[in-house]
């Protein structure tokens, strides 16, 4: 019997082509379509032009870790430092990132984006070899999160939320696998992620609610319960003992004190303090229809999401799927509302907007997604038209010219200080009566240099009593008069811009 040939064609295996391959590529074709949309060129990026002033801090701390594992001289604010370390107002464990890619690869003013990104394709790439949307999942994901510009606008910046939204799509995707598998690894993976985002800001504890539905026993339950206690209380430790002072303070409970002391008026107090955050929260939704306004725009998608997710709870019978996400958003709206700042903690709606839009995506309910898509499309990609918030910062060769030409002057000053970080330390002033300091300005410091930002007042009222070596002013302003009068000296002045930097008589 003569054996039958094969044909070459069914001896390949041929590989077939999902939809949720395309997942890991996400991040990349967002940051496309928001350069597309806000008509710039991610190859023409410069750090230094972006208009976000935190991002400076960013860099040059991460730079100081990277040439000497931690800056030579403090971050803080008003002259205040950290007990332990020389960090600013954040937890340094937000630099564990950057400062290990920096390490590796280098670090320039394009890193932070490659690195970003990087992390971002990396995150899709887990949540698609684990979760394995179909072809109508893989779509409304990319749709939301390519809609969702605010997400894109971190990625290509300083800012440590990228990372922290990366982690939560590692985390979302280990959850939908636990749950169908309840495999001990991936609840420790879990654990160990949640720990890590609990350590860079606390309120990422919220997200043990979001384990409720496992089938896990009571030990395993106690040990979460344990982690949760110990993350947080380490948390607290790194605010007191590693973290500077920022000008007030962040955390926000001389309610609760009132509330303690005086229950009728405290109780009062939190009312009041509630009924003007919803009408400044409302307002601003409002003006994300009226006017693009970026902080109500991200509260209004946050208040969908949601809405979404309670409907969601309500129709479906396993509702433990959907209701601790719903607590989640609520405690949290309560903790920015109570502990923190309606303007600024918006921002940190951001990572949870992504990954709740991602658990709504997988539903079956065409018309929810589809709503959530259409309404995300609108409000960002159309309606946002905040330029503080969205620019992309492109190269400017004026900027580049003046840090290179700092960079030239601060080159025939001596090493940093092994024994005095005070002596490594510039006072940012941030303003003076000609106006705000180029803070731009202040990439170009030698690399482990520690900035702390003062205002003016403090400044000119404590000026004879100043510790910092070196204090970056304006021009022609009051500080500068003070430097002159006392025998300062001009290290560095900004030829194209109304900027100096002086450095103390010692």
């Amino acid at each position: 019997m003569k054996i039958k040939e094969m044909r070459v064609n069914d001896l390949l295996i041929k590989p077939k082509f999902k939809a949720y391959m395309l997942l890991p590529i996400l991040p990349i074709i967002a940051v496309m379509v928001y350069c597309w949309r806000y008509g710039a060129s991610i190859t023409n990026y410069f750090l230094p032009n972006s208009q976000w002033n935190d991002e400076v801090v960013y860099y040059k701390t991460i730079e100081g870790i990277i040439h000497y594992g931690i800056p030579k001289g403090y971050f803080g604010y008003n002259e205040s430092h950290a007990i332990i370390g020389t960090f600013g107002a954040w937890s340094p464990i937000i630099y564990v990132f950057d400062s290990v890619w920096g390490k590796i690869f280098g670090w320039n003013y394009f890193s932070p984006i490659i690195a970003r990104m990087f992390f971002a394709v990396l995150s899709f790439w887990v949540y698609a070899i684990l979760c394995k949307p179909n072809c109508k999942e893989t779509v409304c994901i990319s749709l939301f999160l390519i809609s969702f510009s605010l997400y894109t606008r971190y990625l290509v910046s300083q800012m440590a939320d990228p990372y922290m939204t990366s982690l939560l799509v590692i985390f979302l995707a280990l959850y939908e696998c636990h749950k169908n598998t309840n495999d001990k690894k991936h609840h420790v993976i879990i654990a160990f992620i949640v720990t890590v985002l609990v350590l860079m800001r606390p309120y990422y504890v919220l997200l043990w609610l979001a384990v409720v539905d496992f089938k896990a026993k009571k030990r395993t339950m106690v040990f979460d319960g344990v982690i949760a206690v110990i993350s947080l209380i380490a948390n607290v430790m790194i605010s007191r003992y590693m973290t500077a002072p920022y000008f007030s303070s962040l955390i926000n409970l001389d309610w609760l004190r009132l509330l303690i002391q005086n229950p009728g008026e405290g109780i009062r107090n939190v009312l009041s303090i509630l009924a003007d955050a919803i009408s400044l929260i409302n307002n601003s939704v409002m003006q994300a229809f009226l006017n693009g306004d970026s902080v109500g725009l991200q509260y209004f998608i946050f208040y969908l999401l949601t809405v979404v997710l309670l409907i969601l709870g309500i129709m479906n019978k396993a509702k433990l799927r959907y209701f601790p996400w719903v607590a989640i958003n609520v405690i949290l709206w309560f903790a920015i509302v109570l502990l923190y700042d309606v303007n600024v903690g918006s921002r940190h709606l951001m990572p949870f907007i992504v990954i709740e839009g991602l658990v709504i995506a997988r539903e079956k309910s065409k018309y929810i997604i589809m709503g959530l898509v259409v309404v995300t499309c609108y409000l960002c990609l159309f309606r946002c038209i905040d330029s503080y918030l969205m620019a992309c910062p492109t190269y400017s060769e004026s900027l580049d010219i003046q840090l290179k030409g700092i960079e030239e002057q601060w080159a025939v000053k001596e090493e940093l200080s092994e024994d005095d970080k005070w002596k490594n330390t510039v006072i940012w002033v941030l303003s003076d009566v000609d106006g705000a300091f180029p803070w731009q300005t202040l990439y170009a410091l030698p690399p482990g240099m520690g900035i702390n930002l003062c205002d003016y007042n403090y400044v000119t009222d404590n000026f004879s009593e100043l510790k910092p070596r070196y204090i970056a002013c304006t021009a022609e302003g009051e500080v500068s008069r003070l430097c002159d009068q006392n025998g300062y000296s001009l290290v560095v002045s900004g030829n194209d811009m109304n900027m100096c930097i002086y450095e103390k008589p010692y």
